[in-house]
């Protein structure tokens, strides 16, 4: 019996020391991540940006835009060339001068939609440390995640032993998109489309940190199609105009 509860101590102090652990690398994420700009400080127009840096071009990617810059656009263009002609890759650029942002590419052999988002041109490679994101569907393409570069807590560890793109930390989830039909169109017209991203504080650092690692856990898209107050007012929830289909123009 001593030793039956002397293995149960040990269970339980070493399950303990795990959870503390866990905890331990999921704070280290959350004040990472909350830390304020520091290449964005001085940014007060497009000519401060240094997209050339690795580095600045990450931050500048993954951060709120600084204030300064007030309101950026940007456009996408479509490549599909012989090359891309089954999965087109699709480039981000500023409206302004036309600056190299990032570009995505479905990848091939997935069951479902799913886009490696890299701030390196033509460089899609999984194991890059030029990889940000992910951007996964659902079966039906009806339902999207966006995700940073962190791993999938569903994935075994060893998964991740050769990869630089990522430092081990959990993955968070930066948005989500929802689309349905438009009955009123029909199954020709274009789809209501809804998007949310996280909000974040006066200083650019989120509200809520939305780092599933358990199914209990909150999940961004989950919060968007249930509109559950706890969560929802963290989110900025975001819905296409109503749109109109023209037979004349197709």
């Amino acid at each position: 019996n001593k030793g039956a509860v002397a293995n149960e101590s040990s269970s339980a102090e070493d399950s303990s020391n795990a959870s503390q652990s866990s905890t331990s690398a999921t704070t280290s994420r959350l004040s990472s991540n909350m830390k304020g700009p520091s290449f964005l400080l001085n940014v007060n127009s497009i000519d401060d940006l240094n997209l050339d840096d690795p580095k600045f071009m990450r931050e500048f990617l993954m951060k709120p835009c600084p204030k300064g810059l007030g309101t950026l656009q940007c456009f996408i263009r479509r490549n599909k060339g012989i090359k891309n002609a089954l999965f087109p890759e699709y480039r981000v650029y500023l409206k302004a001068n036309e600056t190299f942002l990032m570009t995505s590419k479905k990848r091939a052999g997935s069951k479902t939609s799913n886009y490696l988002i890299s701030m390196g041109r033509n460089d899609l490679d999984k194991n890059s440390a030029n990889i940000i994101g992910k951007l996964r569907s659902n079966f039906l393409g009806t339902e999207y995640a966006i995700y940073d570069d962190g791993r999938n807590p569903e994935f075994d560890e060893s998964y991740y032993e050769d990869r630089k793109c990522c430092d081990g930390d959990i993955r968070c989830e930066l948005g989500a998109i929802t689309y349905s039909s438009n009955t009123s169109l029909g199954s020709k017209g274009p789809r209501k489309m809804k998007a949310c991203i996280g909000k974040v504080d006066d200083e650019g650092r989120p509200l809520q940190m939305w780092q599933p690692v358990n199914r209990c856990d909150a999940k961004m898209l989950t919060s968007f199609k249930a509109k559950e107050s706890k969560h929802i007012e963290n989110l900025v929830c975001l819905e296409n105009k109503l749109p109109s289909w023209s037979d004349e123009v197709g």
